[in-house]
């Protein structure tokens, strides 16, 4: 079992969190988005004729 000392260690390293991860995730997921729609206008609009 753990003694408290180490489980206060451990909540005090968690307390710096950055979350550049979530935010290139999230910024990943617009742009692949963003490139589905422009594929799909791209196919429907082009190549079929307006």
């Amino acid at each position: 079992m753990a003694s408290p000392d180490l489980e206060e260690e451990e909540i005090q390293e968690n307390d710096g969190f950055s979350p550049r991860g979530t935010l290139l995730f999230v910024l990943a997921m617009l742009l692949g988005y963003a490139l589905y729609w422009a594929y799909l206008w791209f196919i429907v609009v082009i190549e079929r004729g307006m």
